[in-house]
């Protein structure tokens, strides 16, 4: 869920407010959102969609990036974080060592919404295809450009590669390789 603010007066304070990382209680997501959202804080929880195996059958589920925490945009009133700590489902904000819990950097915050969409979903990474030309980045064939044969279901993506005049077929992890544009 991604609470931002609506009118011109709300869009100005944002800029004056900073947000913090919040530990919630176990199972308490939709309940500190809503109850942080209802007292006007920003709430922000990147959450990804997966399929999770339910008695024998897949079944698609969202889950949060995060799990157990939430970003949370607070004002630099040090009665808002006592409002923050004391919300229904809200653990703690997170300290860094510090008396006062410290702000995440705003690039951080910046780059993780511009991956995200309205709702706070993770926006999908174009998928590389049989057929991509894919250079591989990691292991004895770095920098060897080849395509993409076949994608396997864990991880593995089959390439064809010619070594010594031969071609031979074989696995290479997605993690190792790279799409050429």
């Amino acid at each position: 869920m991604l609470s931002m603010p609506k009118n011109e007066e709300e869009l100005q304070s944002e800029h004056q407010s900073n947000w913090y990382l919040v530990q919630m209680k176990p199972n308490c997501l939709k309940i500190a959102e809503r109850n942080l959202a209802r007292q006007g804080f920003g709430v922000f929880c990147p959450r990804y969609e997966t399929n999770r195996r339910y008695r024998n059958v897949f079944r698609k589920a969202v889950l949060p990036l995060f799990t157990g925490y939430l970003f949370c945009q607070i004002g630099d009133d040090p009665l808002a974080f006592r409002a923050v700590n004391s919300t229904y489902g809200v653990s703690k904000l997170v300290r860094f060592g510090a008396s006062y819990p410290r702000p995440v950097p705003a690039k951080f915050i910046a780059g993780l919404r511009d991956r995200c969409d309205a709702d706070g979903f993770l926006k999908k990474i174009e998928e590389m295809k049989a057929g991509d030309q894919i250079r591989i980045v990691n292991g004895p064939f770095a920098d060897y450009i080849t395509r993409v044969e076949q994608i396997q279901d864990d991880s593995r993506v089959l390439i064809l590669l010619d070594l010594l005049g031969q071609a031979v077929k074989t696995y290479v992890g997605k993690d190792d390789v790279e799409v050429i544009s």
